[in-house]
């Protein structure tokens, strides 16, 4: 068990049960042949508070995540190997109470009391996405803050640092790492707020669109899906 919630507030028990087989390489020799630390089994996670993995993340996430409660429950399968990890999931997933900083000047990013991933299907191999694939989304009381720079990109596009890697850099200069496959189901919102924000355009333009509620329907890059 684990406890979340801000000082100010009332602090309430997270739970992680875990049932399944668990393989840890004690010798150096075993860490070679075998691929590392591996999980396997049903995994039950409840508010986890991933603001206390903000260390970790700081080197690949281009926002100050100030807090976010994971809550996840399904099948789980994962390798940590040299190589990179490998990750499995098939279950439900939820986002509570995150909040995102821009790292630049502080302001509000994201701001989402829910987010429901229903029916999702993740795949990873060597630390990159091959397939994703989500049955049904809930997005309900929201903040996003977008905005396109001067150079024309979307801040959203770039959440994620762009990581280079030694393995990549040896592999032949014709090989095109194939793109994963991502199908995604319903998607519904319900009390949004955007604050648009355009430098690109002149004059500038922004706009503060509130009470966003409606749905988009099913959408692959997968033909026939």
């Amino acid at each position: 068990d684990f406890t979340v919630g801000a000082q100010t507030q009332r602090r309430s028990a997270g739970q992680f049960v875990f049932d399944g087989a668990v393989r840890w390489p004690w010798s150096a020799a075993e860490q070679v042949q075998t691929p590392g630390l591996q999980l396997k089994g049903h995994l039950q996670l409840n508010r986890f508070p991933l603001q206390r993995l903000r260390a970790y993340a700081a080197d690949w996430l281009n926002f100050n995540l100030r807090r976010a409660d994971l809550s996840y429950t399904g099948d789980l399968d994962l390798t940590l190997p040299q190589a990179g990890p490998g990750l499995q999931l098939q279950g439900n997933l939820v986002l509570e109470n995150l909040r995102a900083l821009n790292s630049s000047d502080g302001g509000v990013l994201l701001d989402i009391q829910a987010l429901n991933l229903r029916g999702i299907e993740l795949g990873l191999e060597a630390g990159t996405l091959k397939r994703l694939k989500i049955a049904e989304t809930g997005l309900s009381d929201f903040f996003a803050h977008v905005l396109v720079d001067a150079q024309g990109h979307l801040n959203l596009q770039h959440l994620v640092k762009a990581q280079g890697s030694a393995s990549s850099s040896l592999a032949p200069s014709d090989s095109v790492p194939a793109k994963p496959v991502w199908i995604l189901g319903p998607i519904g919102v319900v009390n949004g707020r955007v604050l648009f924000t355009d430098h690109f355009i002149k004059p500038h333009y922004s706009a503060d669109i509130t009470e966003l509620a409606g749905s988009l329907g099913a959408t692959s890059n997968q033909k026939g899906q």
